[in-house]
């Protein structure tokens, strides 16, 4: 899966969970399901996205084709009706695999706002019933600035070492690790 480039350098504003850890855990879930729905969102566009690169290059092969044909004084009409049908089919697929690419787009877009609003229904549920949770270990609801991307961290305390996988709202998931000193938490 794919890695959040730079998190060490990032700002992360940790908000303890809070609340019943039933309801923690439904969210907690409801946040790995879409996790889930998101990585193949992805997925999907990945793939509409290498068949638009090959109906793109198709059409642009055709087309150096058609201007090679064009510039032959001994070319046949026959020889350049055929690229021309062959054109016409190959501007079909590729407006095809464009709008193919577009929608998959939208649904990973989708898909990353829906990760993010359970992030904050977990939020909102932890400043309703507050933190029931004693110390560092467990969920905790993560935050990302400037890039405005939310997600969950579980987080296990052994001592002063602190580590724990971590999932954000645009699909991106990974593992942290850290010292907790006296009051200040770093992690990497």
């Amino acid at each position: 899966m794919r890695q959040l480039p730079g998190l060490i350098c990032c700002l992360l504003a940790l908000i303890a969970t809070g609340a019943q850890a039933q309801s923690a855990e439904e969210l907690k879930e409801t946040f790995a399901q879409e996790s889930r729905v998101l990585e193949q969102a992805i997925d999907e566009y990945g793939r509409a996205r290498a068949t638009e690169r090959t109906a793109i290059e198709e059409l642009r092969r055709l087309h150096d084709q058609l201007d090679a044909g064009l510039e032959d004084p001994n070319v046949s009409l026959s020889y350049l009706n055929d690229l021309e049908t062959q054109l016409a089919d190959a501007r079909d697929r590729a407006c095809a695999s464009l709008e193919q690419t577009a929608k998959a787009r939208r649904t990973m877009y989708s898909r990353m706002e829906r990760l993010a609003v359970v992030a904050r229904d977990f939020e909102k549920q932890t400043e309703l019933f507050g933190s029931s949770q004693q110390g560092l270990t467990g969920m905790w609801h993560l935050e990302v600035q400037p890039l405005d991307l939310y997600g969950l961290i579980n987080l296990r305390l052994n001592g002063s070492q602190v580590s724990g996988p971590y999932r954000l709202s645009n699909g991106n998931q990974g593992s942290v690790r850290g010292t907790l000193a006296g009051n200040v938490l770093r992690l990497e």
